[in-house]
């Protein structure tokens, strides 16, 4: 069984998006963002970081522990053996696009409301997204037309 602690947010979403679309049995444990839940201590042993989403996977010999929406994707698709090319090039390929999403396009959809310059912040971000869906993003796998093989379409614009 999994454990999930999320809350109603993007990089929640993918991590919930992620359980249901892999089928997998999971206990949601919602964290209350507004009410500072997410730096009690209870949590904090659980992502230092103080952030959403965090899995605890008890299955297996290990209690496995892990947070960060990119990290949880990549380990859900290789514990499941779906969403992930077994050859080295195409799982980097994937690799690459996932940590692009999740440090560049992602984390640019929440940083641009606390931008000392708005507009120049909306424009960055607006390239982000357009490079998430472009033609030629999109040449490096189907997955935003529906390619079951590939996290990407796991991590959605914000």
């Amino acid at each position: 069984m999994i454990e999930l602690y999320t809350a109603a947010a993007p990089n929640g979403w993918k991590a919930t998006i992620a359980l249901e679309e892999l089928g997998l049995d999971y206990e949601l444990h919602p964290v209350d963002l507004a009410a500072g839940e997410q730096r009690q201590e209870s949590f904090l042993r659980l992502n230092p970081n103080g952030r959403i989403p965090v899995i605890v996977d008890h299955d297996g010999p290990v209690r496995r522990v892990i947070f960060e929406s990119g990290a949880i994707l990549l380990y859900l698709a290789e514990k499941t053996g779906r969403l992930m090319p077994a050859d080295l090039d195409g799982r980097y390929e994937v690799i690459q696009w996932v940590m692009f999403q999740m440090g560049g396009g992602g984390d640019l959809g929440g940083s641009r409301a606390r931008a000392s310059n708005p507009q120049a912040s909306v424009q960055v971000w607006a390239r982000s997204v357009e490079l998430l869906v472009s033609e030629q993003a999109v040449g490096y796998g189907t997955c935003l037309e529906g390619d079951s093989t590939n996290p990407r379409h796991l991590s959605p614009v914000p």
